[in-house]
């Protein structure tokens, strides 16, 4: 056994022969030893079999007490847990580890809180401590452990329990608190606390990332991840945390959740469709699930093109219609079903693979995005775009020329569009009236070249296939008022341009700012 270098003989010298030690004061003798990460070096352990989930090396057993060492490469975790007989302990960190804790009662278990410690940093570890460390960094680290009790000699954190929430169970060790402890490791069986939502995707995403890294079979823990039984415990615990207007009211909840789903999206990507990383496609997984959402949100399109087929004399049974960005076909399917617009005189167009391919059940459909339109295209009696604000500000002048190209003398072009501060509407999770998906959104605000860009991170929960998460990626949009939008249409229109908001169709003034609903149509008659 190596000898002590003096940081941890001055640990052991100050424990041995104590009595009545308490966290706080355990946590006092190690800050005040001053221990340095070489003096650790002796009994690292980097080298740990890829089924362990760190390495662990006695350093010192003092009889009622026991000093450690862990060892922790990139993506090592503990399994969730406590440290069996000890009664009081501190842990000092060399890396940038993560630290979570947890709060049980008798049939439920919450994670309190996930953060990152600062290299050097101290904690005092309590009897009814539950909690997990790990090493989410790029950089291998040690940790210095020192557990202790008062009236107990040998085996101080034997019996420790560790929770196996793929297995539902409570395993008590009295070795090291991994991940899929073999059978020899488990003294007793139990079934576990039920865990929040966000606390068992994480130990299943954990399991699973080690699982690949052992060369180790996932499928058990894929099968885990993706039971839909699990779909009304997510969704509990998001309504949970909503107000009214669906906003999220724990911002901790949410920014540890979202970090999660974005990991747990990039692991199924992996192990059940073979993607490796994003792809340029930002609607390839979205496009399968975007009805369910759209149906949910945007049903008040079917309401307002119904207004402008009215208050502008359309014969919708005849005619001629393009929608530029139309997505799944999902508005192509109400204009024919509930305005009775002719399926072969309705034709869509969209820039991606993804949503031509749903789309082209539903309606005509062409592979084209909004700045590819010209007179090639046809001209048509009405033209429909809501998409030009996933454009560059920069290309928004040519694209309404380029709209004004294909609509013909007297037809009409409807556009919509949202203002500066769409984002007083915009929820944050989305329920889908199927409740086959949760669509989470995350809003952040930006400003290029005089205008306001909404950028929405957009993460997906469906249970259509097994309960899948797919990160949809940031959509970002530059949001312009009906006043400054009105110059350009003017200029390729003339003076013939009305807007309506997009819910009530009220008349919006053409020196508003904003309007109601934050949606708004412009109606240029051409």
């Amino acid at each position: 056994m190596p000898t002590l270098p003096a940081s941890l003989q001055a640990i052991v010298d100050a424990l041995t022969g104590a009595t009545d030690v308490t966290p706080h004061h355990v946590k006092k003798i190690v800050e005040e030893a001053n221990v340095q990460p070489e003096d650790l070096a002796p009994w690292a352990d980097f080298d740990h079999p890829s089924a362990d989930s760190y390495g662990r090396v006695m350093a010192y057993d003092g009889g009622s007490f026991e000093v450690m060492v862990m060892s922790w490469r990139p993506g090592d975790y503990s399994a969730m847990h406590d440290h069996g007989y000890t009664m009081w302990g501190a842990v000092q960190v060399f890396g940038a580890a993560e630290h979570a804790v947890c709060a049980q009662d008798i049939d439920k278990l919450v994670t309190l809180s996930r953060v990152r410690l600062s290299p050097g940093r101290v904690m005092a570890v309590t009897h009814d401590l539950v909690h997990q460390m790990g090493n989410p960094t790029d950089e291998q680290f040690l940790t210095l452990h020192v557990y202790g009790h008062n009236d107990r000699q040998g085996g101080i954190t034997g019996d420790a329990r560790v929770f196996d929430f793929g297995r539902q169970e409570v395993q008590t060790t009295d070795g090291g608190v991994f991940y899929s402890l073999p059978g020899d490791s488990v003294k007793t069986r139990t079934p576990s606390p039920e865990p929040d939502y966000y606390t068992r995707l994480f130990d299943m995403v954990q399991n699973a990332r080690r699982r690949q890294r052992a060369r180790l079979d996932t499928q058990e823990v894929v099968d885990q991840m993706t039971d839909p039984g699990h779909w009304q415990a997510f969704k509990d615990d998001l309504e949970s945390r909503l107000d009214e207007s669906v906003h999220v009211t724990d911002s901790r909840y949410w920014t540890l959740l979202t970090r999660l789903l974005r990991e747990a999206s990039l692991l199924q990507g992996e192990l059940i469709d073979g993607v490796q990383g994003p792809t340029p496609d930002t609607w390839r997984t979205y496009a399968a699930l975007y009805d369910h959402v759209i149906g949910t949100t945007n049903s008040y399109m079917t309401f307002y093109m119904r207004k402008v087929f009215e208050a502008y004399g359309v014969d919708a049974a005849n005619v001629s219609m393009i929608d530029v960005g139309c997505g799944t076909g999902w508005f192509e399917e109400q204009l024919t079903s509930q305005l009775g617009v002719d399926r072969e005189r309705l034709l869509g167009v969209d820039p991606s693979p993804a949503m031509v391919q749903v789309a082209g059940g539903r309606t005509r459909v062409r592979q084209a995005g909004l700045l590819d339109m010209d007179t090639e295209f046809g001209q048509f009696d009405v033209t429909f775009c809501n998409s030009y604000q996933y454009l560059p500000h920069e290309d928004l002048d040519e694209a309404v020329g380029r709209m004004a190209a294909i609509t013909k003398p007297g037809g009409l072009c409807v556009s919509e569009f949202i203002t500066p501060d769409h984002i007083r509407w915009y929820p944050n999770v989305v329920f889908s009236e199927s409740d086959q998906v949760i669509s989470l959104r995350q809003p952040t605000l930006t400003e290029r070249g005089g205008y306001t860009y909404q950028n929405s991170e957009i993460i997906n929960v469906s249970r259509l296939d097994g309960m899948r998460v797919t990160h949809e990626g940031v959509h970002r949009r530059f949001m312009v008022s009906p006043k400054r939008l009105r110059e350009v249409f003017d200029k390729h229109f003339g003076d013939r341009v009305t807007a309506y908001d997009g819910k009530s169709f009220k008349v919006v003034s053409p020196e508003s700012e904003t309007c109601p609903s934050t949606r708004y149509v412009l109606v240029a008659n051409k």
